[in-house]
């Protein structure tokens, strides 16, 4: 690995999805970048990272992410955020996209820091009490909020229904009508289409049935397929059918789909199977936080991202060992025919969607 420049921006490689999308990328390095998502906290950076750094610097150089999510302690105010945001983009030869979670309720990031004066949204049960337009007028404000600090890209709306006693998302889940829950989250998608900031729709296939969060362990999806085709299931089509730009895949076994006792991010016969083929979704799969216990009890985070980038993965977020990952996803990529295909197909969605997003200014 290179670990001293920035490559010219040149054109080395034409890449084709299998969209029929024709995209242009540069070398390898950058290439494999795109599929990593990193956020910019401990173990790999100090706390409350809220400038550029020497460690910052050299750490964005050699990995080249596709894209940061920031979380509070990466915030300080808005003058903060605009250089942060600029100083760190500069550092790419692929502009990157920033990403943050607000949902609403208590998983929110900005509205907890009294100098962005960012108006605290309610939870998705209080959003559930507000009639369509109203709906749409509080997405569109939200979206048009992040949009002006920078950011492109929201780490919601939560699609999964609350539909066990003690579901981890029940405080987090829009309802347990998977129809009411469909029109909801297709609501939030197209507003914030409407504004140019593109939503994670999260977590697929979805939480409602399970007790345990994945950041603490290993979560079996006990549901059959013509089930979840009921429930959970009618509002991810729901959501691919608005044009959701993400996915995010949860860190579940889900044997009735995959066939065995491994999370479906490696899962071929759900990510390629289900979801590309049979739901017909075209925009990105990206992997929960790659520090879950769920995934590192098991596995090293390199094995982890490999393994689900093979399987349909496009970008893993959040891994702790970022630098590890683009070692392996680089020694694939140069001795892996299947791997360097899907690491072109990922990467030249992910830089269609750029394009979009950023009014193709690069």
């Amino acid at each position: 690995m290179n670990h001293g420049k920035i490559w010219p921006l040149m054109l080395c490689c034409f890449l084709k999805t299998a969209f029929g999308q024709q995209a242009v990328i540069q070398n390898p390095e950058i290439l494999v970048g795109q599929l990593q998502w990193i956020a910019l906290r401990p173990p790999i950076l100090p706390s409350r990272t809220q400038m550029v750094t020497p460690g910052v610097r050299d750490l964005v150089r050699q990995l080249q992410p596709g894209g940061f999510i920031l979380f509070q302690e990466n915030l300080e105010g808005p003058a903060q955020l605009r250089r942060f945001m600029e100083e760190l983009a500069s550092l790419c030869a692929i502009p990157p996209l920033f990403a943050i979670d607000e949902e609403g309720g208590t998983v929110t990031r900005l509205a907890r820091i009294e100098s962005f004066q960012f108006r605290r949204r309610p939870a998705a049960p209080r959003w559930a009490d507000l009639g369509e337009a109203a709906f749409k007028v509080q997405a569109r404000e939200l979206a048009a909020d992040l949009k002006r600090l920078g950011f492109r890209v929201n780490l919601a709306p939560v699609a999964d229904l609350n539909l066990a006693v003690g579901n981890p998302m029940r405080y987090r889940s829009f309802g347990a009508d998977p129809n009411r829950v469909s029109r909801w989250v297709g609501w939030w998608i197209a507003s914030f289409q409407e504004v140019g900031v593109a939503s994670v729709v999260k977590h697929f296939p979805g939480l409602g049935t399970t007790r345990v969060d994945t950041h603490r362990d290993f979560v079996r999806l006990d549901v059959t397929k013509p089930r979840w085709n009921q429930q959970e299931g009618a509002v991810f089509r729901a959501a691919i059918e608005r044009g959701a730009e993400f996915l995010m895949i949860a860190h579940v076994a889900w044997p009735d789909v995959s066939g065995n006792s491994e999370t479906i991010a490696f899962s071929e016969a759900v990510l390629t199977g289900l979801v590309r083929g049979e739901l017909g979704y075209r925009g990105l799969l990206m992997t929960d936080a790659l520090d879950m216990d769920a995934i590192t009890r098991y596995q090293t985070q390199s094995q982890a991202a490999l393994r689900a980038v093979l399987a349909g993965i496009d970008i893993v977020a959040m891994s702790t060992q970022p630098l590890e990952v683009k070692a392996a996803f680089l020694e694939a990529y140069a001795q892996n025919s299947r791997f360097r295909s899907r690491a072109e197909e990922s990467a030249a969605l992910q830089l269609q969607l750029k394009r979009k997003l950023l009014n193709g200014n690069f």
